[in-house]
């Protein structure tokens, strides 16, 4: 289902066949990577980042970089999010506040204080690297294909 809601972050112009296309490329890769990695839980927002990587590596001309590059990053960076449970990710969201409080008193006033925001509120940026929340996949693309070799 979160395949098929990602049609936001496209390419703007596609056809719909493109996107049909580019759907499928997703859910594939997905599924690829969950059945080579079976200790890894999918978690929503896990789809942002695929699908980033996904486009990145299309437009480099390799998708199967995209396969490479996730399975990379499931066990380097992101197996504590794909845990059957979400206590470490409870844990970090917390101390992201402790380092508000120790860098910036007024900020975390401001936030925890004032406004009594919840430690949730940094969750979807925790979990999708920002993907799901920037207004356009510009900047992360550029940064993506300046650094790699």
């Amino acid at each position: 289902m979160d395949v098929a809601r990602v049609l936001k972050r496209f390419p703007p112009g596609l056809s719909d066949p493109q996107q049909d296309h580019l759907q499928a490329h997703l859910s594939k890769l997905i599924i690829s990577i969950l059945d080579k990695n079976p200790e890894a839980y999918y978690y929503q927002g896990f789809h942002d980042i695929s699908l980033t990587f996904l486009l990145v590596c299309i437009s480099q001309g390799s998708p199967y970089l995209a396969y490479l590059c996730l399975d990379k990053m499931i066990n380097n960076c992101l197996a504590p999010f794909m845990e059957k449970t979400m206590e470490f990710t409870h844990e970090l969201i917390h101390v992201l506040f402790a380092i508000i409080e120790s860098e910036d008193i007024l900020l975390f006033n401001k936030i925890v204080k004032d406004s009594r925001c919840p430690a949730a509120f940094c969750l979807p940026w925790v979990l999708t690297w920002f993907s799901h929340t920037l207004p356009n996949d510009h900047d992360v693309f550029r940064k993506l294909i300046e650094t790699t070799p």
